[in-house]
């Protein structure tokens, strides 16, 4: 596997990126923020907040990747999930029942793409008073 992965190791359209991007407290509860991101462009496509644990409901995971197709206008060849995030394999299960391939890459491994819109992220989110 490669080190370190850059935007230009992706064809556009290629692949999508799942990252969670933090926690987040507020007085409904704990959330976690998850992001499907194009992997060439590093441009975010759709987002969830999910309750719970790590993982997503199999509701918000079937929205999140429709999000995602309806603003790419198609599906990805495959999916990245960033790891460690999630603690079971319902996206990973919701993601190949729609034919897309999945592939876990450590989160090290992409932090040339996934860190400016992890940054930019949460600098929003404690800007309207959330807390990590």
């Amino acid at each position: 596997m490669k080190a370190e992965f850059t935007p230009s190791d992706f064809r556009f359209n290629e692949a999508w990126i799942l990252l969670k991007i933090n926690d987040i407290e507020s007085q409904e509860g704990r959330f976690n923020f998850f992001a499907l991101m194009e992997a060439a462009s590093c441009r975010p496509i759709s987002n969830t907040l999910s309750g719970g644990k790590t993982s997503m409901s199999p509701e918000d995971a079937e929205t999140i990747l429709i999000k995602g197709y309806q603003l790419a206008g198609k599906w990805p060849e495959k999916i990245i999930i960033s790891y460690p995030i999630m603690d079971d394999d319902i996206f990973e299960s919701i993601a190949v029942g729609h034919g897309i391939y999945v592939e876990y890459i450590p989160e090290r491994n992409l932090l040339k793409i996934i860190k400016p819109l992890r940054d930019a992220t949460c600098r929003a989110l404690i800007s309207c008073g959330a807390k990590k």
